[in-house]
């Protein structure tokens, strides 16, 4: 599988985890009236659902170069890196990022989509190949 063809697949499955994260959000809101501040052990929408289990085992189940540069894009199109500056926000997260698989539920906690497309794009206006990025 390519980089991009895992950053789709990645995209693709947080965007089916916004979907069921808003309908219950909407359920909840329904419910209550109002949204209220919950403290951090609480879980006012229950367990997680299916959906983020499916993402959290497709980057768990990555090399553990994928897993880190798909942070890497996820950080770029959060605007904490230029795109231009990509080798040195790769190591910064690496160096941060702990255990693939702590990498990997940091990640699936993150609004995906919209930061990995986000990411994409700075690198293609960059003119950086996502494909080329983890071959050698």
């Amino acid at each position: 599988m390519t980089f991009t063809e895992v950053i789709h697949r990645t995209i693709a499955l947080a965007q089916e985890l916004d979907a069921v994260t808003e309908a219950a959000l909407e359920r909840v809101g329904r419910k209550i009236g109002e949204l209220r501040l919950v403290r951090g052990d609480e879980r006012p929408l229950g367990p997680p659902p299916p959906e983020w289990h499916a993402l959290r085992q497709f980057l768990g189940e990555l090399p553990p170069a994928y897993v880190c540069m798909t942070a890497t894009v996820l950080d770029i199109g959060r605007g904490d890196f230029d795109a231009e500056d990509l080798l040195d926000a790769y190591v910064e997260v690496s160096e941060r990022g702990g255990k693939p698989g702590e990498l990997a539920d940091h990640i699936a906690g993150k609004p995906l989509a919209r930061y990995l497309t986000d990411g994409l794009e700075a690198l293609a206006a960059a003119g950086v190949d996502p494909d080329e990025l983890l071959r050698g």
